[in-house]
């Protein structure tokens, strides 16, 4: 089998041509969900305004809260209603991948989510949020561990990658499987 992967510049504009390359992956594989990594938010508006009367589920995983600042999230207020207003819900779950990991280094150097991070982060940073916001949108329910789904992340803002995979809860991170990479930052 031959497929094609999407490759984006570094500083190019992506998010618009990511989007599209999820909806279209998501109806040639037949795949019900797709799971969207936002940070302030503006990414996850562009894809509820593309994807809203689609046959697709959306599921938006911001970060954490307490991420950046204790008690607060970078998905902004307004954001979070326009969201809603267009059908869909924000998850907020812990980010496995960057919080766990993060804690670690402060207080030992390292650990073995370290180790799992960088590792994921030779394909692109995309590719580590990618499966990280699947895993979260698994082990919140919104997602099956039976199912694939297309991810979508990016590095910094907007989105420049686009995965399939089949998730797998954190117990069990082990056993997600990353089936097409459909488009990356190089």
């Amino acid at each position: 089998m031959e497929e094609k992967i999407f490759y984006f510049q570094k500083e190019e504009d992506s998010t618009n041509k990511a989007l599209q390359l999820a909806l279209e992956t998501a109806k040639r594989f037949d795949i019900k969900s797709i799971v969207l990594a936002s940070t302030s938010g503006n990414t996850a508006i562009q894809a509820a305004k593309m994807f809203k009367g689609s046959d697709v589920n959306l599921f938006i995983v911001g970060h954490q809260y307490g991420m950046r600042e204790p008690g607060k999230t970078s998905f902004t207020n307004d954001n979070i209603e326009l969201v809603e207003k267009l059908g869909f819900k924000v998850h907020f779950g812990t980010d496995l991948l960057t919080a766990t990991v993060g804690a670690l280094r402060e207080k030992f150097g390292s650990g073995p989510f370290g180790i799992i991070a960088d590792t994921l982060r030779m394909f692109c940073q995309g590719i580590k949020v990618a499966i990280e916001v699947a895993i979260m949108a698994c082990d919140a329910g919104l997602v099956s561990s039976e199912e694939d789904v297309v991810a979508v992340a990016g590095t910094g803002k907007g989105a420049n990658t686009v995965v399939v995979l089949q998730p797998a809860n954190t117990y069990r991170i082990f056993q997600t499987k990353i089936k097409r990479i459909i488009a990356k930052e190089i």
